[in-house]
């Protein structure tokens, strides 16, 4: 059994004088020197005994309690140098468009209200000592505020948008001249139609259902009613789309429509004080005009929800504070306010690319101004190399969450169809047979309206104004101390396990142990250790220039 090692040697160096130890540094050196090894030559025997650890750190008890562990250790960590709070107000908008830059692409989002309200700590968390000059805005869920999708579609003013499409369209020479009506209309509903992959039972409850509401708004031509059958034609349509008999061919045929001259014409008849071209598209902007979106929009919410996490470096390039608030996932709530609507849908995560940052980003550059009242500043966020890739959250298994039948059953409802009236269509029966999820799957809508918008970056832009408030601009312009780098032999980084300053972990193996002396004195003269005379001042010299044989003394009597 090991015996004991007496302490009185140790608490005997400690009761030397200040002026006693000046005399005789060499000699005090040695003795420490001497004790110190001692110890650490012991190391083999002792350090896998619970008994040999009390003695080790030269307590004499048989137990292992006194092996000191820090529950959370301090590693390279900046304590919390200023709380922000970050307001954006308005934003641009420009998606695939040849010249993000150019400002006459952009779309203004102004909904009257913060566009996104950011709070949080600007604190420094990075594991990586070599980029010690970044700090971390770091943000939670409750601490990032969006608002409604819903105002955030209102205020991209959709309305506006479609009026001036419609205003710069030249029906005749964008349609009519432009397209072909077999190879840019015809064979791409084919081909669309065929990739459903539809059964009979499907395409018989689909024809049912185009029945019945034709019979209640009477939208399918004369034509293929009284002759055919609505239920009947649409069936044979969905099942042979190319079919000359029943599909989409013989429809146009039967209508008179051979060209996209036909098709416009035949559109143009049938709606009411409308002749002419010039009278379509002014019927097409009134309607769109006259839409009280927001009032359709009023009982339905897209509650949103973000974690945001950005760095912050306050010296790049020239760029008084550079931050990025890189945004990957954003999680939106449906909610129908409106009697007897079904249960609300699942809440939906959408995976998104966008990096919003005060530096470069493609041909455009954010600024960050420190304004004059204090603890203020301007910035402006840009972005114009995300990609705008939609199909990147589960829409199948969003459609297989629904209550399908409740909410046809609430569709029902709302056009004034009662399902009664029709004793061969029962909703119920029409989910069974439609298998709408199927369908879903196989249509990829996701990705045919993806096709519509080029993921390629460089092609789209947001660009958004930031108000920014600090307890303490100034913290996050003051250089970052990480902490001292490992010392040689050691396992890591030193910690500070109790947040004192100094760092009794000096082997980074978030223990205090002997060993920590051992890389104290083996490191002593290295640079780690004596470029860092704070962090390991375990002697409490008032301005510690360099580390000394008293700071592993102070640790070694401190562990023990």
């Amino acid at each position: 059994m090991t015996a004991p090692v007496s302490h009185s040697v140790v608490s005997g160096v400690s009761a030397i004088s200040e002026s006693q130890q000046i005399i005789n540094v060499e000699a005090s050196k040695s003795k420490i020197v001497g004790d110190i090894m001692k110890q650490i030559n012991r190391r083999e025997l002792i350090k896998t005994t619970a008994a040999g650890v009390g003695v080790a750190l030269g307590t004499g008890a048989a137990g292992g309690s006194d092996t000191v562990t820090s529950a959370d250790p301090v590693g390279p960590t900046q304590e919390v140098v200023s709380t922000f709070t970050a307001t954006a107000t308005t934003a641009n908008l420009a998606i695939d468009v040849d010249d993000p830059t150019d400002e006459d692409n952009w779309t203004t989002l102004d909904i009257g209200a913060p566009l996104v309200e950011l709070s949080g700590d600007e604190t420094e968390g990075i594991p990586n000592p070599e980029i010690s000059s970044d700090g971390t805005l770091m943000a939670t869920s409750d601490q990032v505020k969006i608002p409604d999708l819903i105002d955030v579609l209102l205020g991209l003013d959709p309305k506006g948008t479609i009026v001036d499409a419609l205003e710069a369209l030249d029906i005749q020479e964008d349609i009519i001249d432009a397209l072909d009506l077999q190879d840019d209309v015809v064979n791409p509903l084919i081909d669309f139609i065929n990739q459903l992959e539809l059964d009979e039972t499907q395409a018989e409850a689909i024809g049912q259902l185009v029945a019945v509401l034709d019979e209640e708004f009477n939208f399918i031509p004369s034509e293929i009613s009284d002759i055919f059958g609505v239920s009947q034609f649409v069936q044979n349509l969905l099942l042979n789309p190319g079919s000359e008999i029943f599909g989409i061919p013989f429809l146009l045929t039967i209508l008179g429509i051979n060209d996209m001259q036909d098709l416009v014409d035949a559109i143009i008849g049938s709606i009411d004080g409308v002749s002419t071209i010039p009278e379509l598209k002014t019927f097409l902007i009134d309607q769109v005009q006259a839409l009280d979106l927001a009032g359709v929009l009023a009982p339905v919410s897209l509650e949103t929800e973000a974690s945001i996490e950005g760095l912050a470096d306050p010296d790049v390039d020239g760029v008084d504070l550079l931050m990025e608030f890189p945004l990957t996932t954003v999680t939106v709530t449906p909610v129908l306010d409106v009697a007897g609507a079904p249960d609300d849908p699942p809440p939906v995560d959408f995976d998104l690319d966008i990096e919003l940052t005060t530096g470069e980003s493609g041909d455009l550059t954010g600024t960050f101004t420190e304004s004059d009242t204090p603890d203020t500043a301007t910035a402006t966020v840009v972005d114009n190399q995300f990609t705008a890739d939609i199909t990147e959250f589960d829409l199948v298994g969003l459609v297989d969450s629904l209550d399908l039948v409740s909410l046809l059953e609430f569709i029902f409802a709302q056009l004034q169809i009662d399902p009664s009236d029709y004793p061969d269509f029962t909703i119920p029966e029409f989910v069974d047979d439609a298998d709408i999820v199927s369908i879903v799957e196989n249509a990829e809508l996701l990705q045919l309206i993806d096709g519509l918008i080029t993921d390629e970056p460089g092609r789209h832009v947001i660009a958004a104004d930031l108000d920014l408030t600090f307890d303490d601009l100034q913290a996050v312009f003051e250089d970052v101390d990480v902490g001292p780098d490992a010392v040689p032999g050691g396992d890591g980084p030193p910690t500070d396990p109790d947040g004192n300053g100094v760092y009794e972990d000096v082997d980074g193996d978030e223990k205090q142990t002997i060993f920590d002396v051992q890389a104290l004195f083996g490191g002593l003269d290295s640079e780690e250790v004596q470029s860092n005379p704070e962090a390991f001042n375990f002697n409490g010299d008032e301005s510690p220039e360099k580390v000394t044989i008293f700071d592993v003394q102070a640790l070694f009597e401190k562990l023990s």
